[in-house]
């Protein structure tokens, strides 16, 4: 990670942020919470985002620019490991409501998506300069039987 350590994450969790108990439970060790932030660092400085020069090679990174880009690099952990909890349900991730067996039925929500960033994350970053590279979602997709 190139932003923030695991040390200045945790420590935002813990006193900046209320309700991350999900980055605190016992399955998620300091090599998984590192996986969350490297790939949320990615998402953020590296392919969502467009920051103005020099902004991300800057040598001094002491300012409040970088602490909202610390804080929103954490947002978009938190927010990949609850959409990875979306993911290990597949019907929540299709969109699905309600499905029963016999006879068949499934009810799909009219239209399900789950945003790559979430929204409140757009303002912090265009505080500090950064234009969004674009929209990025999750949509539901078809199922086969």
């Amino acid at each position: 990670m190139e932003f923030l350590t695991l040390e200045q994450a945790n420590d935002y969790f813990q006193n900046e942020r209320p309700e991350s108990e999900e980055w605190f439970v016992e399955t998620m060790t300091d090599e998984i919470r590192s996986r969350y932030l490297s790939c949320a660092e990615n998402i953020i400085a590296f392919s969502a985002f467009r920051f103005p020069p020099g902004f991300l090679d800057a040598k001094d990174r002491s300012g409040r620019p970088y602490r909202i880009l610390r804080n929103a690099i954490c947002e978009e952990a938190i927010h990949l490991m609850q959409t990875g909890a979306l993911r290990k349900n597949p019907k929540l991730m299709m969109g699905i409501q309600q499905a029963s067996v016999g006879p068949l039925s499934v009810t799909f929500s009219k239209e399900f998506d789950k945003p790559l960033i979430p929204p409140e994350l757009y303002p912090m970053l265009e505080s500090i300069g950064a234009i969004s590279a674009g929209t990025s979602t999750i949509q539901s997709g078809s199922v086969l039987f």
